[in-house]
Formats: structure tokens, sequence, C-alpha cells
């Protein structure tokens, strides 16, 4: 999964890829990765989701990953510690 040193992740969607270095601002649920990432939305910063489904064709919480580009990494912490 992500880790502090982004430089290798995969750029699941088009709204990071002319950025070489995503940085992740939040892990945990996909519902809460959806939910954040559409405030940071909201609030003009880029974001995207992705998320790990372990365990096919079963019910289990799914851990997700927010992304943004590095210049609004600081911006975004800011936003999700209002909220959470």
């Amino acid at each position: 999964m992500a880790t502090d040193d982004d430089s290798n992740l995969p750029v699941a969607v088009d709204t990071l890829k002319d950025n070489p270095q995503p940085v992740v601002v939040f892990t945990g649920t996909q519902v809460q990765a959806e939910a954040l990432t559409t405030m940071l939305h909201a609030r003009g910063v880029t974001a995207a989701v992705t998320s790990d489904r372990e365990v096919e064709g079963a019910t289990a919480i799914v851990e997700a990953v927010i992304f943004v580009p590095a210049d609004q990494a600081e911006e975004a912490r800011a936003l999700i510690a209002d909220v959470s």
C-alpha cells in the first residue's frame, strides 16, 4: 500500500496524470475517502481516490487512499483535519 515515499506510486485516475509525484493525504475507508474527496474538490483541490479490495465477492471494509498534487498537500491535509 502507500508509503511516505510517493515517488513510485501508481496513479489510477486522470486527474493526477500530469503530476509526477502525487502525495498521499489520507488513508481510511472507501466511504470516508469519497466524502473527503468530494469536499476537497469543492474547495478547489485536485484529488483522486484509489482503493484496495483484498476480498473479492465478500462484504469487507475497503481501504482507500486519497492522492493530491504535492503543491496542494498542505492545504488538503488542513481541510481534512478541519472535518475530522
